[in-house]
């Protein structure tokens, strides 16, 4: 019973607390409905909410490029004043697209220019890059004056390319690589179109013998024969563009390696030993066989009044000359100017007949570049990398243009001939260099053989004299067998 009221009295107290806190509020608000009471007590749901996609992670920035090291170096050459221009235009377009390299360019005329270079060769003070004449190839072979292009073939496509040319003896001495050519060139032969039309005699072609030639000039010139103005079919062989000595060891030797494919290197009339040539004067010993076969065209001509003889005249193009060979950097354009004719151009005939094949020797290059040996290796680097932008970078090969020549990478030479306007002289100019040595069979070297150029005032002299009259045709070769054996004795000068 005690519980029972103890419990009663906390009710009662209880109610008494309530009732006292409501008096102090207001009134009572009225009791919810259920179910708001139980809408207003739920916890509310969570709202859907999408995933976030993960955010792409972040490409790490590349890292700049290091800047290429600073590098300078010089390049030296002589010339024309187009000569210059090309060529500083070129070192121009190189250094805006590498600011990092200076080039240092040194040039000047043509007097004097190898007497100050021999003089800074031996001060040790030579240029990096070093544009010298073929003539002075035996004399900058000896000792380190030039680094050996070859060791540098596998790296640099300008030197893979041309290799067919760097590698004969025009550039190669003593078994190194010491010359790059500048620019080369070729042959072309011009003829007079409208001479050939009134005829009705076909034009010449690019892969015409010598021999089919000579027979298509005789029947224009038989056609014109009673012509107001005389008519030559060709020049006299005294004003040969390669040299009349030239012309007659080229003609034998093309026979002779038509027989023996790999002779002693003949050069051509007489055989060169590689081995002694430095040390001895050559033999001279003329094939008798074929130099009277060169000789009976000769005749013929003269006979035949295809050619002068008997005379210092030589008809010009323009006055009489049906056809005349020459190189196509110069002789293109002097034709189109001269001649008030439509002119046609082909390469000039690269053998006499089927029984021979094609010989020649390696183009020559107004500039040979070489590499001095003395630089540091970074500048070795520099010029060679530049060297590389002259002859394979469109950009560097459009800019030299044709103010050394065309270039000796084929590929090069069409991507220039390209940027001319077909039927353009240039056009013509590049396009027969670039098809010129594809077309023969041997590229022969060419020694530099002490008293070549003696020999060959020694023929000039025996040559005039055939074409007077005062020689027979054996009594010429054999003149010409005694007087250039003389030379090459005379002046013969051993080489290191």
């Amino acid at each position: 019973m005690k519980r029972v009221n103890k419990y009663l009295s906390c009710v009662l107290i209880g109610a008494f607390l309530l009732a006292a806190l409501a008096s102090c509020t207001g009134s009572p608000a009225p009791a919810p409905a259920p179910a708001e009471t139980a809408a207003a007590t739920a916890t509310p749901a969570p709202a859907e909410t999408a995933t976030p996609a993960p955010e792409p992670e972040a490409e790490p920035e590349p890292e700049a490029e290091p800047e290429a090291a600073a590098v300078s170096f010089e390049i030296s050459w002589w010339g024309t004043d187009s000569r210059h221009e090309g060529i500083t235009r070129t070192i121009d377009a190189y250094t805006d697209a590498h600011p990092n390299v200076t080039i240092k360019p040194t040039y000047m005329g043509w007097e004097g220019y190898h007497d100050a270079l021999i003089v800074r060769i031996g001060s040790n003070d030579a240029p990096d890059m070093i544009g010298y004449s073929g003539a002075y190839k035996a004399q900058f072979s000896v000792g380190n004056v030039m680094d050996d292009f070859a060791k540098y073939m596998s790296e640099y496509s300008f030197l893979e390319k041309a290799n067919y040319v760097i590698s004969t003896s025009e550039y190669t001495i003593n078994g190194k690589i010491i010359a790059y050519p500048s620019g080369i060139g070729g042959g072309v032969t011009v003829f007079n179109k409208r001479l050939f039309d009134e005829a009705g005699v076909p034009y010449p072609t690019d892969t015409m013998y010598q021999d089919d030639l000579d027979e298509l000039i005789i029947q224009v010139c038989e056609y014109h024969r009673d012509s107001p103005v005389k008519i030559y079919g060709y020049r006299t062989p005294m004003d040969s563009p390669s040299g009349p000595w030239v012309d007659f060891q080229v003609y034998i030797d093309s026979f002779l390696r038509a027989k023996d494919p790999s002779p002693p290197n003949y050069y051509p009339a007489y055989t060169v030993d590689s081995a002694k040539y430095k040390t001895e004067p050559v033999t001279v010993s003329i094939d008798r066989e074929l130099g009277r076969a060169y000789c009976a065209r000769l005749e013929r001509m003269w006979d035949l009044d295809i050619m002068p003889r008997d005379t210092d005249d030589i008809p010009e193009f323009n006055t009489g000359t049906l056809v005349v060979d020459g190189y196509p950097l110069s002789l293109i354009t002097s034709v189109r100017d001269s001649c008030p004719d439509p002119v046609g151009f082909v390469l000039p005939p690269i053998k006499a007949n089927a029984s021979a094949i094609g010989v020649t020797s390696p183009p020559t290059a107004g500039v040979n570049w070489g590499l001095n040996n003395n630089s540091s290796d970074e500048k070795k680097r520099a010029v060679l990398d530049f060297m590389q932008f002259m002859y394979i970078d469109p950009v560097g090969v459009k800019s030299l243009e044709l103010v050394c020549g065309s270039p000796p990478v084929p590929e090069s030479a069409e991507i220039l001939r390209d940027s001319f306007e077909p039927g353009s002289d240039n056009y013509i100019m590049l396009d027969f260099v670039s098809r010129l040595f594809g077309t023969y069979d041997i590229i022969i070297d060419r020694y530099s053989i002490s008293g070549h150029a003696e020999s060959l005032a020694a023929y000039l002299l025996e040559l005039e004299k055939y074409m007077y009259h005062m020689y027979t045709m054996d009594e010429f070769i054999d003149a010409v067998e005694e007087s250039t054996q003389e030379a090459y004795i005379e002046f013969f000068q051993p080489q290191e």
